[in-house]
């Protein structure tokens, strides 16, 4: 027997709902037209050698400027293009609807109208978005067209998860399915999930780490220097590799790795090491899941959160750096610092300064984690009148400002002879020296202000909340802790080439924006858990959101979203693009370098000197 949705407002006409599908594939087919069309949107998903391959197969010609460069094609028939991608997603909206309508238990047809009106009205942004840069054009705003070209991957993703959000609620017009199953096996489902993601991450990286190993891609400097370090110890040379001023501890106080040293006597090799950062990286599930199952109360959201955390590219770099950098111990430092927060909220304290020791092992960068969480403890202790928090915090805080201090002022120059410390070559173009650029910061407001107000600092900021869901920002003191971290992120030269999480500086923020995640979806949650219950109160600035179902819907898209268009993994379309350097043809298959040096390594002693 089927059943009405909600109410007239989600069962419309068909006139409507066909008018609303009719214009909203219009406005997909014709969008995708424009990025086709245009090199610069193009650029987001194809490399130049897969575009022109593309576009020339669909009969365009090509448009060069007066360099020879080509910039945009001009399909013959496009017409035929905006019709065939309309083709494509009226057969994705009626699977959609098909499947929605077995779950929600009504009618095809009635799914399909409501679908229509509800997620094509979405559909019509792609038709204001494909005249963005025209309009900006006209309007002699720069800015606009800019603005256009900086959000278009993030803003076609942020559609497509609004329609799978809508989807969502259709398709569990009454109570959320989450919780139509008993306690007791929603549990063993949603850890079975967590235990299934981790796993499949971990056997997903390291094989891709390991390819590159046998395939000679990994680099010495920042990668398989941490395992001659580990080597140059238990064969008494020392904390150093070659590359090294001395010892490592000029570099960075970072000494998390040494905890390798059992295995590695055991099994003294790269290898072990990939694994083990894979292992690590992906053991953000577990403290995340139990943080997010005390915010949202319900273990399946929880479980979202933690395979959401582990779609998430910014996290993928940590593994595989944009340069083949596949070991840095900071990728350690995200579960670490997940952990003591899961702690802190647990209210275990000692084990959170166990959690937060270890993590000053990972590097001085910590401390800039761990400052602003302490503020944080003192003000949210503050605000609950709970003095131990607000006393601890303060503790964590001051701590964490006079390591820091040591760090830089004594324990670096020590190590270095007195040499510069190498972070001040991340800021150049404020001093040559720490002193400098401290100086110029704080004397030139205006210099500081032009290098953070850019369309760089934009897309890294996109780039790092977009594939969480916008979820941090529903939970606006937990992102302020992270606001520092990004601050000097946004300042630092060598991580805005190019701007965005892909290199390793942003490890130190990623636990802080997955716990601002988790509780931003905890605030969805609670909004629609209060209702028919009189023991938690709906805060007032959570009423507008959807019910946490609808808001995992919409994050898991934007997640899977953005992994296709900027990770390197299977599910991307780098990894498939013979175009890029990162297709797994160039990068994972053996190919001629190691087949040249097979044939020396045996000439090579194992005492020799090279």
């Amino acid at each position: 027997m089927s059943r009405p949705i909600h109410s007239r407002e989600t069962s419309p006409g068909w006139r409507s709902a066909i008018l609303c599908l009719l214009g909203g594939l219009f406005s997909l087919g014709y969008g995708a037209l424009t990025v086709l069309e245009d090199w610069v949107f193009a650029s987001a998903y194809l490399s130049q050698y897969s575009w022109q391959s593309l576009v020339i197969g669909l009969g365009a010609q090509l448009q060069t400027d007066n360099d020879g460069a080509v910039y945009a094609a001009t399909l013959d028939h496009p017409g035929l293009l905006v019709f065939a991608v309309a083709l494509l997603g009226g057969l994705v909206w009626a699977g959609g609807a098909w499947w929605g309508a077995r779950r929600a238990g009504i009618s095809w047809g009635e799914f399909a109208a409501a679908w229509a009106v509800r997620g094509g009205r979405w559909l019509f942004l792609l038709l204001l978005w494909s005249q963005g840069r025209l309009i900006g054009f006209l309007l002699h705003a720069e800015w606009i067209q800019i603005a256009v070209a900086t959000i278009s991957e993030f803003f076609w993703g942020g559609v497509f998860a609004l329609i799978a959000m809508e989807w969502w609620k259709l398709a569990h017009p009454a109570e959320s399915s989450l919780s139509a199953v008993p306690a007791d096996l929603e549990d063993r489902f949603a850890k079975r999930i967590v235990w299934g993601a981790f796993a499949v991450y971990v056997l997903v990286y390291t094989a891709m780490n390991w390819a590159l190993w046998f395939n000679l891609r990994i680099p010495h400097g920042d990668s398989a220097m941490y395992e001659e370090h580990l080597w140059n110890l238990t064969h008494g040379k020392g904390f150093r590799s070659y590359l090294d001023q001395g010892l490592f501890l000029g570099e960075h106080i970072q000494v998390i790795h040494l905890g390798l040293l059992p295995l590695h006597i055991v099994w003294p090799s790269q290898l072990m090491m990939e694994l083990c950062q894979s292992i690590g990286i992906a053991a953000v599930v577990f403290p995340l899941y139990s943080i997010a199952r005390r915010h949202t109360g319900r273990p399946q959201l929880a479980a979202g959160i933690a395979v959401l955390a582990l779609l998430a590219f910014p996290l993928h770099y940590l593994d595989i750096s944009i340069d083949v950098k596949t070991f840095r111990p900071t990728a350690f430092g995200v579960a670490i610092v997940l952990a003591a927060i899961d702690a802190l909220e647990a209210r275990r304290f000692r084990a959170m300064w166990l959690w937060i020791l270890l993590g000053l092992t990972v590097q001085e960068d910590f401390t800039l984690v761990f400052g602003p969480l302490g503020l944080w403890m003192a003000w949210d202790g503050w605000r609950q009148q709970d003095r131990k928090q607000m006393g601890q915090g303060l503790v964590l805080l001051i701590g964490s400002a006079a390591y820091l201090l040591v760090v830089m002022k004594v324990l670096l120059p020590y190590f270095r002879s007195g040499v510069t410390i190498h972070y001040a070559s991340y800021f150049a173009r404020f001093g040559k020296t720490p002193g400098e650029i401290i100086w110029t910061m704080l004397t030139s407001p205006g210099m500081v202000w032009e290098s953070l107000v850019t369309p760089a600092t934009v897309a890294y900021l996109l780039c790092l909340i977009v594939p969480l869901g916008l979820l941090p920002l529903l939970s606006p003191s937990r992102l302020l802790t992270a606001a520092p971290l990004f601050l000097l992120l946004c300042l630092n030269e060598l991580a805005l080439n190019p701007p965005g999480p892909f290199h390793h500086f942003h490890a130190p923020i990623v636990p802080l924006l997955l716990w601002a995640a988790a509780a931003g979806l905890g605030q969805g949650a609670s909004s629609r858990s209060s209702k028919g219950s009189m023991s938690v109160a709906e805060p007032a600035s959570v009423k507008w959101l959807p019910a946490a179902g609808p808001l995992l819907a919409f994050s898991l898209t934007c997640g899977i979203w953005t992994c296709v268009v900027f990770s390197q993994n299977p599910l991307s379309l780098k990894f498939w693009d013979s175009g890029k350097p990162e297709y797994w043809g160039k990068r994972y298959v053996p190919d001629e370098r190691p087949q040249q040096f097979a044939k020396i390594a045996s000439l090579i002693p194992p005492t020799a000197r090279v």
